[in-house]
């Protein structure tokens, strides 16, 4: 707290007087202590002085004297206070700092005047603190930066630097001010223009970025740099210095430096790159031909890559890359090349190929080393790769015509299955044509609405009533009758038009369920099931486009569930966590379909906000012939009750598959057994008759029981 000085006369009357005002904090000293007053104005924090004009010992003049000799040079208010009403007193006139305040009417003016002067006194020091406190806070940004900073004058004189401009510079505080900031520009014979045209510019009123600028050092020695600067200005906008803030980008410039010599090859894996590959492949084109030698190129893909990218990251994935890479240059020959020509792709020439079987010896080889286990990040990972193979001249003569006779192969052979290789012939040709123009036909299919919807009842193994219907796409085209989804799926898929599909399904199939919701005839009080893509899951969109289908067809979120694989889920978890957290937070059903065949986490399993498994029908159809079989959907059952999922089995297709899956709890049942996919009309008039219902029921809802054989016969047979 401040103090406030008063000074008295000797007799203390006017102290008497003082005794009435509010003052927290004061001093009371007698007109003969001046040397007292004097360490106190010099020593203490001093607030106000007020003193008694009336003193006849009192000198006004004799205190501003001492007051003036303050170590600070700081000017205290003085508050002079006398019983006459004015005062013609030339010190108190010429002083802005002394005020003369009458009290021959009593103190109130002069307490007034008091609190007016701690006041300002009060909100000086808050100012101050302030003020102390942003100097404190420029200072730490200033020494924390990751970028070197010089303040200079208006002619180029540095005034100051922080730690990161002196390490990079390699001086230190008092060798870099009154240096001039121009002398860190280099001068070089190549760098002449750019310092001169800099130079211009660190002067202006603007700010300006220069992207390489060459600095002097004080050990002789430059530093590439990337600076940018403006001018600082005071409260009434007049320029009063310059700042310039660098860092040093010399190790970043030798590096890109280095890539434009190094434009051949590839800088993650250190193989040729396309242009190289192209090069080298152009000219041995030319020497086959010459001389009548064969040749092959090889179009290696890994399969399924961009998982190990959405799963463990881009750095596993240049982990693996660079794997794939090491393992590759030891399968082919020095006269031979090998390149990386996109991003999980990789290209192969084989000079002087004598025949095709040598051909496929390298080939079976590379699948083999491929096969074999990575280990990335401490982590084994298993991939495989597909191989599309072009011969010159068989499959042509050209580059243009060998890459893409070898690319063609490649995606057949991903077609077949991958994890293999294929041989270009016109056979694959006529394939690829094929695919090509099945490819024309979906997008119009799409833009026709050709396609229509099946759907397939699911039962509950207790009841035997209806209790879901599985949405499954259709498409009769003219030129391909039997064309099922798992020819056209893939493909819409391949050539991105698979949102558009299944944008069309789950309006199609909610617009359905909302006209049987309607219907008096059926008693619909169960969800329709729809397939939902990888895609669509991480796809930023679906949530809107899901809510909007369930407002534009009013169906009830219940009335809907979503099946989605768990290989979906497992492509990047935290995405699907998220979105399907929000999905089931809208009153939608989350089923995971497939269940068992993906690599699934059941960490993460259990994290997922889903409602029902589906038992896959791979593990279904071996119940009564495969005991390893039935152990598994044994286990899925244990495993989706211990978590309060319901289950649904599909691919029921025997009485026995019935029969076990009742007897070990399976809530509801799917398959040809009951029924195939129906088309709308067909489904309807089954539920309007009640038809999928079986002759007997089981005792206890709540607990399953064995029923004779006879009773469970499928009436769809």
């Amino acid at each position: 707290m401040d103090t406030v000085l008063i000074i008295d006369c000797d007799q203390g009357k006017f102290w008497a007087q003082l005794r009435s005002l509010k003052l927290h904090r004061y001093k009371l000293f007698r007109t003969d202590e001046w040397q007292t007053a004097l360490q106190s104005l010099e020593t203490e924090s001093v607030a106000l002085v007020l003193c008694n004009l009336d003193s006849p010992k009192f000198e006004l003049s004799a205190l501003i004297e001492l007051e003036n000799r303050r170590a600070d040079n700081s000017i205290i208010p003085i508050l002079v206070a006398s019983e006459q009403p004015s005062l013609d007193h030339g010190v108190v006139q010429n002083c802005e700092h002394v005020e003369f305040c009458s009290v021959m009417g009593g103190f109130d003016y002069l307490q007034s005047r008091i609190n007016h002067h701690l006041q300002q006194h009060y909100s000086m020091q808050q100012q101050s603190r302030k003020l102390a406190e942003l100097k404190i806070l420029y200072q730490v940004i200033l020494e924390s930066a990751s970028e070197g900073i010089i303040q200079y004058d208006k002619t180029g004189v540095i005034h100051s630097a922080n730690r990161k401009a002196l390490s990079l510079l390699n001086y230190n505080e008092k060798q870099i001010i009154g240096h001039d900031v121009f002398d860190l520009l280099s001068t070089a014979e190549d760098d002449a223009a750019d310092a001169k045209q800099l130079g211009s510019l660190m002067l202006q009123q603007q700010p300006y970025v220069c992207n390489r600028v060459i600095l002097n050092t004080r050990k002789n020695s430059t530093i590439v740099a990337e600076i940018s600067g403006n001018c600082i200005r005071d409260i009434d906008a007049k320029v009063q210095s310059h700042i310039m803030m660098f860092q040093d980008i010399t190790v970043r410039t030798l590096n890109e430096e280095r890539l434009v010599k190094l434009a051949k090859y590839d800088v993650l894996t250190g193989l040729s790159n396309r242009s190289k590959f192209h090069d080298f492949t152009e000219g041995k084109i030319a020497y086959c031909a010459h001389n009548r030698k064969k040749m092959a190129v090889l179009f290696i893909d890994i399969d399924h890559f961009k998982n190990i990218n959405d799963s463990m990251g881009h750095d596993a994935g240049d982990e693996l890359l660079v794997g794939v890479a090491e393992r590759l240059r030891f399968c082919i020959r020095e006269s031979d090349i090998l390149a990386r020509i996109g991003g999980d792709e990789f290209a192969i020439t084989l000079v002087e190929m004598g025949n095709p079987n040598q051909v496929t010896r390298i080939v079976r080889h590379i699948l083999e080393v491929i096969r074999k286990p990575f280990y990335i990040q401490s982590r084994e990972v298993n991939v495989s790769a597909s191989i599309g193979i072009s011969l010159f001249p068989e499959s042509g003569s050209d580059l243009k015509t060998l890459t893409q006779t070898a690319d063609t192969a490649m995606y057949q052979a991903k077609i077949d299955g991958r994890n293999t290789y294929r041989f270009f012939s016109a056979e694959i040709q006529n394939r690829m044509m094929e695919l090509s123009s099945l490819e024309d036909a979906l997008r119009k299919a799409i833009a026709n609405d050709e396609f229509f919807m099946h759907y397939q009842p699911q039962i509950d193994s207790v009841t035997g009533r209806v209790v879901g219907l599985e949405a499954l796409i259709r498409w009769q085209h003219p030129d391909w009758p039997k064309i099922g989804p798992d020819r056209f799926i893939p493909v819409a898929e391949e050539c991105g038009l698979l949102p558009a599909l299944g944008k069309w399904v789950l309006y199609s199939a909610c617009r359905q369920a909302v006209k049987w919701r309607t219907d008096e005839h059926i008693q619909f009080n169960f969800p329709v099931a729809v397939n939902l893509s990888p895609k669509q899951l991480v796809s930023g969109d679906f949530i809107d486009l899901l809510d909007k289908v369930l407002r534009d067809t009013g169906l009830p979120p219940e009335n809907l569930v979503l099946e989605l694989t768990e290989t979906a889920v497992m492509l990047n978890p935290d995405v699907a966590i998220s979105t399907l957290g929000k999905i089931s937070a809208a009153g939608v059903t989350l089923s995971v379909d497939d269940f068992g065949t993906g690599y699934s986490s059941l960490n993460y399993l259990k994290k997922l906000p889903i409602d029902k498994l589906k038992i896959d029908r791979s593990f279904v159809k071996d119940i009564g012939i495969d005991t390893n079989g039935e152990a598994i959907v044994k286990a899925i059952l244990a495993l989706a009750h211990s978590l309060n999922l319901e289950v649904v089995a599909e691919g029921v297709e025997e009485q026995h598959h019935v029969d076990f899956l009742r007897e070990y709890g399976c809530e509801q049942l799917q398959g040809y057994f009951f029924s195939k996919p129906l088309c709308v009309e067909e489904i309807s008039e089954l539920l309007r008759q009640e038809k999928v219902k079986w002759d007997g029921v089981a005792a206890d809802p709540g607990k399953p029981q064995a029923v004779e054989s006879e009773h469970f016969k499928s009436p769809f047979h």
